[in-house]
């Protein structure tokens, strides 16, 4: 069982260190990092050289900057895991975290993505998932709650084989929204998140 983690960078000197640090932590599961970088034009690169000397590292550099979307679509294609964890380069995972994110979805076959709790720096919870509120609109949940949402976002895991049913992310959301719209289209197949 491996998984593949996709972080997707713009100009993300500053959070890219500390991210892909953390993850290297992570002992108890098979996983690889792949690493797209969406043309960024600060000094990342010197970064990249140096997360490139481990093996479970692998940057992805595109001539163009074409969204997060297509970037993430374009991780995917590079990856080699039965499961996909898309995490933002602004999150960072304690060491079970890999482990305790694809918990549901290999025990229920009705689960097609899990949103990670996403912590502030002071420890209080900054969102459990994104809800429907009664006018239509997804919004953000404080609450440490183990329910239904609507979408997820900063850290998802979903099985590869969901991935590929919904044809990926969406590769005309460049900036946001990518992430709601993709767990939306997931419930649409019958999946819960």
């Amino acid at each position: 069982m491996k998984i593949s983690v996709i972080i997707t960078c713009y100009n993300s000197k500053r959070d890219l260190k500390p991210c892909i640090s953390e993850l290297l932590t992570t002992e108890d599961v098979d996983y690889e990092i792949i690493i797209v970088d969406d043309n960024s034009q600060d000094a990342s690169e010197v970064i990249y050289h140096q997360l490139e000397r481990n093996d479970r590292v692998t940057v992805v550099r595109l001539t163009q900057n074409i969204g997060i979307s297509c970037s993430r679509n374009i991780g995917v294609g590079k990856s080699s895991g039965k499961y996909l964890v898309f995490l933002d380069v602004d999150c960072r995972v304690r060491p079970d975290s890999l482990s305790k994110l694809i918990v549901p979805i290999q025990d229920d076959a009705r689960v097609g993505i899990v949103q990670g709790l996403l912590l502030n720096k002071n420890g209080s919870i900054e969102t459990a998932g994104h809800f429907l509120s009664i006018l239509g609109f997804p919004y953000n949940d404080n609450a440490n709650k183990s329910s239904r949402i609507l979408g997820a976002r900063g850290v998802l895991a979903v099985k590869r084989s969901v991935f590929d049913e919904v044809e990926g992310y969406d590769n005309d959301h460049k900036l946001s929204g990518e992430d709601t719209d993709f767990a939306w289209r997931v419930c649409l197949m019958g999946y819960r998140v």
